[in-house]
């Protein structure tokens, strides 16, 4: 909504307090003496949130918008950690003709480094990049500075390498087709909700089944426990 605050217009928007996904990723809370160390971001919530940012991405692309600027920074949490992407700042229509360099080099595609006319499918590198953050919980390129980064991505054809941890395998394809070096070699935004959903509820399935394994393990070696004693 819009008030007017002290004679100038003000823009009124929701709060969003749970601080930016760079935070939650890359800023664990200081360690509380006597208290266990926190435990590491689940695969559930990993999954979610890049469902969640995607949907956001691929909604702006509906209304001919392109975000331009998709990074960790600019996905805030609320306080039950689901995403908005949020900074508009340098989004822009898609009817107009992009040559210019903008954004974060770190997530930035190739034919924005290089200069080239791009569209939304500048979106869909970026996202790859944040994707790759979400699942390894490590900063792309953090040894590089930023002219660095845009040589080893736009010249050397480089990426960050993919190391996965075993219930995440299954994003591995989707990370490379994102960040594929030609745009039109990337999938469009509404295939890469698509493919988050399909692999959020294999996530979900992987988990049940991992607690089911569990209890009939813990319920074996309680059986076993008994034999033992009679």
């Amino acid at each position: 909504g819009t008030c007017m605050q002290q004679g100038f217009p003000a823009i009124v928007i929701e709060y969003i307090p749970g601080g930016s996904l760079h935070e939650l990723l890359h800023c664990p809370p200081p360690p509380v003496p006597g208290e266990p160390p926190p435990l590491p971001l689940g695969s559930r919530l990993l999954s979610r949130i890049a469902l969640e940012v995607a949907t956001g991405v691929a909604y702006l692309h509906d209304n001919a918008i392109i975000h331009r600027d998709v990074k960790a920074a600019n996905v805030l949490l609320d306080d039950r950690k689901h995403a908005k992407v949020t900074d508009f700042g340098i989004s822009t229509p898609y009817k107009m003709e992009h040559t210019a360099e903008t954004g974060t080099y770190r997530s930035m595609a190739p034919e924005v480094i290089s200069h080239n006319r791009y569209d939304s499918k500048c979106d869909v590198y970026s996202f790859g990049v944040l994707l790759w953050e979400i699942l390894h919980q490590a900063i792309p390129f953090q040894n590089d500075n930023g002219m660095q980064v845009a040589y080893a991505v736009a010249t050397e054809q480089r990426r960050p390498p993919i190391s996965l941890r075993p219930d995440m395998l299954a994003f591995r394809d989707l990370i490379v087709s994102c960040w594929k070096q030609q745009p039109d070699d990337r999938p469009d935004m509404p295939m890469v909700v698509e493919r988050l959903m399909s692999l959020d509820a294999q996530v979900a399935v992987d988990r049940r089944l991992a607690r089911l394994r569990s209890q009939m393990t813990d319920e074996g070696s309680q059986l076993t426990d008994e034999r033992d004693v009679d």
